[in-house]
């Protein structure tokens, strides 16, 4: 059956949540009454306006994306990231089931809706449920029942996150109800997850430095580029702060100013975040009646001129950024996205589709979704450029004869052809332009191709890495890959699974090789069926089986068809050099009172076909050439291929050594001490039971220790590879984005 063509095809837009759990009004008001009562009751009201200010947030960041189609009012799912913490993270996800209630309710009178299916609730904890509930008590604005209840409508969606504590660490600190460094690493850890996740960051903060770790305004600061400030020994590997070099992390704080009930201490260190240019983008950033205010960067306070420059340069990077990551999921998920049946898939298919779902999981729908949108997409580009180049030689082939018959009725025909053909050629050309469809085709490929290689490393059980896959100078012109790599990452974090080398290695590795090397095949693949000479001339002319070669040869066969195309211009420019030098020779000859009795020159061009023509068909050959991006793409694969084998290597080697190497080695090392052990029982500690109760603990201490060392330099080896591998691919695949992009067939003129 196909998959179900619902949100789940759509890449999401994420917000995350960060927030005061005391929240008791908006920073524009505040309590003096005496009366107590009547300040709890105020407070309530004062909620239900900071509820308002959130719904006011999330309708101006939904209202970013496009209608969509009848079935999908809109187009982009919103998933919401919170922290399940009482106050601003509960009172979030309140708003959003109110706003999209309301939303639908309206339905009716305003004939659009925000479906439930567009908006997902992803709970994000720090630690186990049960130590987690320990943060709430009857005083606050939620109760531990309350977080109950909330999780367990969105427990599928549930993300508890990796830390970087050892085992008897994490488990005091589940226990540390004093809030001391490791418990409060866990929600520095929760902060910069959320931080790097999301790409609004909704932040109801007072704009005080809290005095413990993790806080909101750590959070908000993380956002804005600054790095978290681990205890010692905690930090998680795989949420390591992204450098400036990189731009920073991206995405926007949306700051709603409020009030607490507990007082902090004013913020005394030199960091200023830096607002959003919003002349940059007008229609994308709210305005100042939201009563928000908006951050995407920081600086030091310093009033030299050099560092408010390169402020300035990161800010507006950060800021065009995020303004063509809208666009483009605008772009992304508003085309009509093709079904993938998985009841159609060939049996020698069933083990890959199997291992997608593995390192896919949640995203598994949406990737088999880009990925056939993506061949589809191709299919309608090629047909176009088919027939532009169809037309464009009918139109060149007339403008080459006319000359020949200008003073007849063909002559008038043969400019008509010509005229038409310009006419159809302008039109063809507009419409690509307009339906963007090169386009579509690359983004709905730089879409499957940047999930199926993160896919592969989550395959590998390997962490988020700390600078980009998508390579840096492009990762403005192309932010929607970075997002989808982002998604598809996600997964490793919700669902921890052992290293699957086996099936990295056969289903990328070996499976790109036997792609790359179908691609790179020169000469034709033998007919070994001995038939009769007549059926394979038969066989040979039937259409289906000359639409099936034409197309393996246009769009599955780079390199050959480039040198194919490369010798053929090169006979044809010899031909056109024959043909110079023929009409050289008869205008000699005519000139010189010679008879050619095949030809009268006076009265005919014939000779000029031969040089027309050749020229003619040259120019279509580069034409194609150039459409259809050969040189380059046969370029990546040889580049590719190369990577990939001595990746398979080196995977290979590695494995050996984990699997047999590294054991003799430990084998060895612990024969040796445990006959130095039998030595010293004999010897010095015969008669030290207690030195000997700790020498025996010493060694078993010595081989756990090896081995852990051992699999650790392994296994760091092996991800070093696979996310070089990675990164070579995306670079390789941003390339082929430029060079298709510089060959569009809008772009020419």
């Amino acid at each position: 059956m196909p998959l179900e063509n619902t949100y789940c095809n759509k890449l999401p837009f994420i917000i995350g949540i960060t927030g005061h759990r005391d929240l008791i009004s908006l920073k524009s008001k505040t309590h003096t009454h005496i009366d107590i009562v009547a300040i709890k009751e105020q407070i309530k009201l004062d909620i239900v306006a900071i509820k308002e200010q959130i719904k006011r947030a999330l309708i101006h960041w939904r209202n970013q994306f496009g209608k969509g189609t009848k079935t999908e009012p809109n187009n982009t799912p919103i998933w919401i990231l919170s922290g399940m913490a009482d106050g601003a993270d509960l009172l979030v996800i309140q708003a959003a089931e109110e706003l999209w209630a309301e939303q639908a309710a309206k339905e009716l009178l305003t004939k659009e809706s925000w479906p439930k299916a567009s908006l997902k609730v992803i709970p994000c904890l720090p630690m186990d449920e049960s130590a987690f509930e320990k943060d709430f008590s009857d005083s606050g604005l939620f109760t531990a029942c309350d977080f109950s209840e909330t999780l367990d409508k969105y427990r599928n969606n549930l993300i508890q996150l990796r830390h970087g504590l050892t085992q008897e660490q994490y488990q005091f600190a589940q226990n540390d109800l004093n809030y001391g460094e490791l418990r409060n690493s866990l929600y520095l850890n929760l902060g910069v997850f959320i931080a790097k996740y999301s790409n609004v960051l909704i932040a109801l903060w007072d704009e005080d430095k809290a005095d413990s770790m993790g806080g909101t305004g750590d959070v908000v600061r993380l956002k804005c580029g600054l790095s978290a400030q681990w205890p010692l020994n905690t930090e998680n590997k795989a949420l390591t702060q992204i450098s400036d070099f990189d731009g920073q992390l991206g995405g926007v704080v949306h700051h709603i100013p409020v009030n607490r009930k507990k007082k902090h201490r004013k913020s005394d260190d030199n960091i200023i975040l830096t607002r959003v240019d919003k002349t940059q983008g007008k229609t994308v950033f709210p305005t100042e009646h939201l009563d928000c205010k908006l951050y995407i960067s920081h600086k030091i306070n310093q009033s030299t001129s050099i560092s408010a420059g390169g402020n300035d340069d990161i800010q507006s990077f950060l800021t065009e950024e995020f303004i063509t990551l809208i666009q483009q999921l605008n772009e992304y998920n508003n085309q009509n996205f093709s079904e993938f049946d998985i009841s159609q898939v060939e049996p020698q298919y069933e083990e890959e589709l199997a291992v997608q779902q593995l390192s896919l999981r949640d995203s598994f729908q949406t990737f088999k979704c880009a990925d056939e949108t993506a061949m589809t997409n191709q299919k309608l580009y090629r047909k176009k450029v088919l027939w532009f180049v169809s037309i464009a030689i009918l139109g060149f082939t007339s403008y080459e004869l006319v000359s020949g018959f200008l003073d007849n009725i063909l002559g008038i025909m043969l400019n008509s052809l010509i005229l038409i053909a310009i006419i159809l050629c302008i039109v063809i050309k507009t419409y690509v332009k307009k339906s963007k469809s090169k386009w579509l085709y690359q983004l709905t490929r730089g879409v499957a191709e940047s999930m199926r290689l993160r896919s592969f490393l989550n395959l590998a059980d390997i962490s988020p890495t700390k600078s980009p896959l998508v390579p840096r100078r492009y990762r403005k012109r192309l932010p929607l890959l970075a997002h989808a790599i982002e998604v598809t990452e996600l997964n490793w974090w919700k669902y921890p699974i052992k290293a699957q080398l086996e099936s990295v290695n056969k289903h990328w590795l070996k499976g790109q090789i036997s792609f790359i090397e179908s691609r790179l095949k020169i000469s034709s693949e033998l007919n070994n069926t001995k038939l009769p000479l007549l059926s394979k001339i038969i066989n040979a002319v039937k259409p289906r089986n000359i639409n099936i070669k034409l197309e393996i040869f246009l769009y599955k066969r780079p390199a050959k068809t480039e040198q194919t195309l490369s010798s053929l211009t090169t006979i044809l420019f010899r031909l056109t050099c024959i043909s110079v030098f023929g009409l050289f020779f008869a205008q000699i000859v005519f000139f010189n009172g010679g008879l050619l009795p095949f030809i009268d020159l006076t009265k005919s061009t014939l000779l000029m076909y031969p040089i027309q023509f050749t020229l003619l068909l040259t120019a279509i050959a580069a034409l194609w050439n150039e459409f259809a991006n050969y040189g380059p793409t046969a370029n990546g694969y040889f580049n590719l291929l190369e990577l990939y084998k001595r990746a398979e290597n080196s995977l290979s080697k590695n494995k050996i050594n984990d699997d047999s190497q590294s054991a003799s080695v430990i084998h060895h090392v612990y024969q040796e001490l445990k006959a130095l052990n039998k030595k010293l029982e004999t010897d010095e500690l015969n008669n030290c039971p207690e030195l000997h109760l700790t020498y025996k603990s010493a060694l078993q201490k010595i081989q756990t220790g090896f081995e852990q060392s051992s699999i650790d330099v392994n296994k760091e080896a092996i991800d070093n590879l696979l996310v070089e591998l990675a990164k070579e691919a995306m670079q390789e695949h941003a390339e082929w984005n430029h060079f298709e992009s510089l060959s569009d067939l809008k772009n020419k003129k």
